[in-house]
């Protein structure tokens, strides 16, 4: 009778280190279980929706769990640029950057936040105050930068068509061709900076760019 008391008790204290163990595990998903991307998602959801300061602490959490996801990065600097927090926008755009050298948006936003301008070549970059009563166009294009950052390439790839559509400007084939070189679609990209070029036969940058993508890759040469 003695030993089997002892049994309902240890059988009984197992149980509820195991009810307990479970309602901690439950827990811990329910505030931990997301994923990187989970997060991401939620916090791109936020930005659209002018939440910044959700959507800081979402993608914060995306970096925690992931330290070197440069989407998280690039949303994080357009967030806290459109805070007016510029410092902090620097700071993650440039952490994206060394993990993405020689990205053409990423090194455009850097220089023209450092160089302080209102409408900065090759990128039109808006604060939120603004992007409101820009032209349609300008909309479009800081809609398109957004993306971009986001890794939303296709829909990067339609807004920049729009504002293409509504004015050809050489910048904005520019952002057009970049996108699509994210994309991989190296024909594209040439198509995109040839017009970019021929609205501005000047631009130097332009022509090492396209120089650089019509180089035969090992692939090619297969």
């Amino acid at each position: 009778m003695k030993r089997f008391k002892v049994l309902i008790i240890l059988t009984g204290s197992l149980l509820m280190f195991s009810i307990t163990g479970f309602v901690a595990y439950r827990t811990y998903v329910n505030r931990h279980g997301l994923t990187s991307k989970d997060y991401i998602t939620k916090g791109r959801k936020l930005l659209f929706e002018k939440r910044y300061r959700e959507a800081e602490d979402v993608l914060i959490r995306a970096l925690t769990l992931d330290p070197d996801n440069i989407k998280a990065m690039g949303m994080l600097g357009t967030i806290y640029y459109r805070m007016g927090e510029r410092d902090k926008a620097l700071r993650y755009w440039k952490k994206a950057l060394d993990r993405a050298p020689g990205d053409p948006i990423l090194t455009g936003l850097i220089q023209s936040v450092e160089k302080n301008t209102a409408n900065p070549a090759p990128l039109y970059h808006m604060s939120i105050q603004t992007v409101a009563h820009a032209p349609l166009w300008e909309q479009y294009v800081s809609q398109g930068q957004d993306l971009y950052l986001q890794g939303n390439y296709p829909e990067a790839v339609k807004a920049f068509n729009k504002a293409i559509s509504l004015k050809p400007d050489p910048h904005i084939y520019f952002l057009l061709g970049a996108t699509y070189l994210k994309m991989g679609r190296r024909d594209e990209v040439i198509n995109a900076w040839e017009e970019a070029l021929k609205l501005n036969p000047d631009d130097k940058m332009i022509k090492r760019l396209i120089e650089k993508v019509k180089r035969p890759t090992a692939t090619d040469r297969q």
